[in-house]
C-alpha cells in the first residue's frame, strides 16, 4: 500500500489543500501536529535569537465558547491568551497560529492570486497575521522540486574546469561561466 511521508503532510500549508479532504481524521491530526511542531521549532529559533517576548498572533475567527462540564466549572475564570503582553507557551502559539490558518475563510480569488498557483505569494500576503507559518511555508516551499539548474551549472563548470585549468581561481570560473551563458541565451534570441 501506498504510504504518504512525514513531509507530504506539509501540504496542510498549500492554500488549496489545506483542509486535506480526502485524509481520514487520524492523517489530519498527524499532519496538523506534524505543522504544529514545526512551528515550535520556529518559534523557539526565533525565541532564542531574539531573547525578547513574543506577542500572540491575532486571531481572525475566535474559537466558539466551550461547553461546561459541570455547573462549579462554568464559574472559573479563563485565562484570556489574546491579550497585548501576556506570554504564550511556544506549544500555545504554535496551535493558536494553526487554528487561526485553518478558520480563514478564503476565497477563491484570495487562494489563486490571479490565477497564480504560487503557495509563497499567498503566504507573502499572510506574512502579517501568520508570521510563523510564513516563516514555515517559504522554508517548505523554496525547495526545488528538480535539480536541473544545478547539474546543468556543474555541467557547464565541467566544461571550464579541464585537466590543463585546474589553478583557476574561482572568481574567474564565475566570470566565464557568466559570458558562456550569456553568449548562449543570445544565440537561442537570434
Amino acid at each position: 500500500m501506498f504510504v504518504l511521508d512525514d513531509l507530504h503532510w506539509i501540504a496542510v500549508l498549500n492554500s488549496r489543500t489545506r483542509m486535506l479532504k480526502l485524509a481520514t481524521d487520524a492523517e489530519r491530526a498527524h499532519a496538523h501536529g506534524l505543522v504544529r511542531s514545526e512551528l515550535a521549532k520556529i518559534i523557539e529559533t526565533e525565541r532564542a535569537e531574539d531573547n525578547r517576548s513574543v506577542e500572540s498572533p491575532v486571531i481572525v475567527n475566535p474559537s466558539p465558547q466551550k461547553k461546561f462540564k459541570s455547573y462549579t466549572t462554568q464559574f472559573d475564570d479563563e485565562v484570556e491568551y489574546n491579550e497585548p503582553g501576556k506570554k504564550l507557551t511556544i506549544s500555545v502559539r504554535a496551535q493558536r497560529e494553526m487554528e487561526t490558518y485553518l478558520q480563514m475563510k478564503l476565497s477563491r480569488t484570495t487562494t489563486l492570486n490571479n490565477d497564480n498557483e504560487n503557495p509563497l505569494l499567498f503566504w507573502k500576503e499572510q506574512e502579517k497575521l501568520l508570521p510563523n507559518m510564513s516563516k514555515l511555508s517559504r522554508k517548505i516551499f523554496s525547495i526545488p522540486a528538480s535539480s536541473t539548474a544545478v547539474e546543468r551549472a556543474f555541467s557547464s563548470a565541467d566544461v571550464v574546469i579541464s585537466q590543463r585549468r585546474t589553478n583557476i581561481s574561482p572568481s574567474t570560473v564565475n566570470d566565464i561561466i557568466l559570458i558562456r551563458s550569456s553568449t548562449n541565451r543570445s544565440k537561442k534570441n537570434i
